[in-house]
């Protein structure tokens, strides 16, 4: 099983049995059901992205099938159906990234009309029919000439307004975006590799940009206050290539970094926390160094108790978890398990599937005793 998240006292979780292929489920405790057999029997529909509490009831999650192919999908756990038929037929529009912009409104991109051509669409008041909510024709000449267009991500919105970062025929840059779909842009030559995150009144990413490779950025939502925060490797060569951003905590955004970095596929991560600025950028941990080998795979996150975290890394033999409320001196193993082989287990992650409820963290873990089951660690 695979956990999403909690909606109106049901847990929902990514499975299979015997009789249904991998699909959406819930929990009470007290009850487990199938939410929907969306790809019927055997076959699988592999629900994939999950968004939780649209409309406080519904979630929204992107699944396959056959008939519809691989589309955004609303349930309240009763019902559950098509939010729009975007590719007619059993074209795929493949949806990726759902944010809620508040005052009711939900956006999130597909490509709705040419294959590897993104637009963004809004739903206002809840799970209603999408309408495209930006129209790249205004902005670019020969927009309808263009085979790729893709969303870096969206920032978390501050006021009324969030950022965007855009690829179009291979040229990036980032717009800032009101509620209205007014646009406005900042950068050009600024690929954002991971989104933003909103710390205080800045946003933090990790983007390559000219001649410093892929590094560590803040940014106020203006070009003049667009700053490289620190150049982990001087020049071209990448900081933080294949690495990612965490949900802020009050110290700081948490970055795992993937301190092999170059364009190879090495990876042996490490944790940092940063506040936006040079001095406020911190090693947490080293995470090969506590496991006793290198940091392969980052495997799970979710957000705890008091604002910490807790995040899962495992090597090839060994997995661990960290609480952490964002400061080297409160960041801390809590579980550290070890295993065969990743090999012995057909490449499955090991520690995964983080979840958190009343104080207690709930992960999927392997012994060979045991082999995979739902463990839990008491946080408070």
């Amino acid at each position: 099983p695979f956990i999403y998240g909690e909606v109106g006292g049901w847990l929902y979780f990514r499975a299979r049995n015997g009789i249904h292929g991998t699909e959406l489920w819930r929990t009470s405790g007290a009850k487990t059901e199938l939410v929907s057999d969306w790809e019927l029997g055997p076959e699988s529909s592999d629900p994939g992205r999950v968004w939780l509490g649209i409309d406080e009831t519904q979630i929204l999650y992107v699944a396959g099938s056959d008939a519809w192919g691989t589309e955004l999908l609303a349930t309240d756990g009763n019902v559950t159906q098509v939010v729009a038929d975007l590719r007619i037929l059993n074209e795929s529009s493949y949806p990726r990234i759902i944010y809620d912009i508040g005052e009711s409104m939900t956006i999130f991109t597909a490509s709705g009309n040419r294959s590897d051509v993104y637009e963004v669409y809004i739903m206002r008041n809840g799970v209603t029919e999408p309408q495209v909510f930006i129209d790249f024709g205004t902005f670019y000449d020969g927009y309808d000439d263009v085979e790729r267009l893709s969303i870096s991500g969206f920032s978390p919105i501050r006021g009324d307004t969030f950022l965007m970062g855009v690829d179009i025929g291979g040229e990036h840059s980032v717009w800032r975006v009101s509620r209205s779909g007014e646009l406005d842009k900042i950068l050009d030559n600024f690929d954002v590799k991971t989104g933003f995150r909103l710390f205080e009144d800045k946003w933090v990413t990790i983007a390559d940009h000219l001649e410093a490779g892929t590094e560590l950025y803040v940014t106020d939502g203006t070009t003049e206050g667009t700053q490289l925060i620190q150049e982990f490797r001087n020049g071209v060569e990448d900081g933080f290539s294949r690495s990612f951003l965490l949900s802020p905590t009050p110290s700081g955004v948490p970055i795992v970094q993937n301190s092999k970095n170059g364009t190879s596929d090495e990876r042996e991560y490490v944790l940092y926390s940063s506040d936006g600025t040079q001095d406020g950028t911190v090693l947490l941990a080293d995470v090969g160094l506590d496991l006793g080998e290198p940091a392969v795979d980052v495997t799970g996150y979710v957000i705890v108790l008091d604002g910490r975290f807790a995040v899962s890394f495992e090597g090839n033999s060994t997995g661990i978890i960290y609480v952490s409320d964002g400061t080297p001196d409160g960041t801390y193993p809590v579980v550290k398990q070890s295993y065969a082989t990743r090999e012995s287990t057909f490449g499955w992650h090991q520690i995964a599937a983080l979840h958190e409820r009343q104080g207690v963290l709930y992960f999927r873990g392997y012994t060979e005793e045991v082999g995979f089951e739902l463990f839990t660690v008491d946080l408070a």
